[in-house]
């Protein structure tokens, strides 16, 4: 008899919330835009292989309850014994940095709108109704479909500067605040991803010439600029977090 070596997760998915993991090999992220706490939960997967363990804690879909305010690592056995493990993490945006810290979320996803369709309005989904309008067509980002796993994307095309809107508060140019855009860089020219609080906020943009990524103090000029370039082709999460007015540190992909 020969057994099988199927050790795979083909689905998760958390009902409850209404969340849906994204599979990348043997990583499976999980994004909630409503929870502010994080209790046990019930999941339902499917799986190819013969049983699914936690610590060799067996897990049963849609029956096993786990926290998720950690990675959790699911072992899949085969039936030939050989096994495999899956990395499964839980985020939920609204509770970084503590709740109500977030002021300013902006989801691609969440926008509902056809491909090639203008987004001359942009809700935020922090809770704080920073909602983003902009007034000038060809500034506006248009909305792509189906970018990355299967999830859509805003393109920002037009040049010398595409101004996303204009939100009410957040990023004041004095306040302490951190700033991330998951985004992939191919056009050649300097453009504003975001100009945050107006007069009195921050700024962030890209320089064609260097691809660096710049923060500035809208009114007083940029005050931080990349000395790395960003590469082009591929999606990266870059994000400023700053302190004061002027401390400012760079991330990339959770990287200093």
């Amino acid at each position: 008899m020969i057994l099988s070596q199927q050790k795979t997760i083909t689905s998760y998915a958390i009902p409850s919330q209404g969340i849906t993991g994204i599979i990348t090999g043997t990583n499976i992220t999980l994004l909630s835009p409503t929870l502010t706490s994080l209790s046990a939960m019930v999941a339902t997967f499917a799986t190819t292989g013969k049983s699914v363990t936690i610590s060799g804690t067996p897990q049963t879909s849609g029956v096993t309850s786990n926290s998720y305010t950690s990675t959790l690592i699911y072992t899949v056995t085969a039936e030939d014994g050989s096994t495999q493990n899956y990395n499964i993490l839980l985020t939920a945006p609204k509770m970084i940095g503590g709740i109500g810290a977030l002021k300013h979320w902006y989801r691609a996803d969440a926008l509902g709108f056809a491909d090639g369709t203008q987004i001359a309005s942009w809700t935020d989904d922090s809770g704080y109704a920073n909602h983003a309008t902009q007034g000038t067509a060809a500034l506006r980002p248009i909305l792509k479909t189906n970018r990355i796993n299967g999830l859509p994307t805003a393109k920002f095309t037009s040049a010398p500067a595409t101004t996303a809107p204009v939100p009410s508060n957040g990023l004041a140019s004095s306040t302490s605040g951190s700033f991330f855009v998951v985004l992939s860089y191919t056009n050649p020219v300097l453009f504003t991803i975001f100009n945050l609080c107006g007069a009195n906020g921050r700024q962030f943009d890209l320089n064609g010439a260097t691809g660096a990524f710049i923060e500035g103090r809208n009114g007083v000029g940029a005050n931080y600029v990349s000395t790395f370039a960003v590469p082009t082709g591929a999606f990266l999460a870059i994000g400023s977090v700053h302190s004061g007015v002027t401390n400012v540190t760079e991330v990339w992909n959770g990287d200093l």
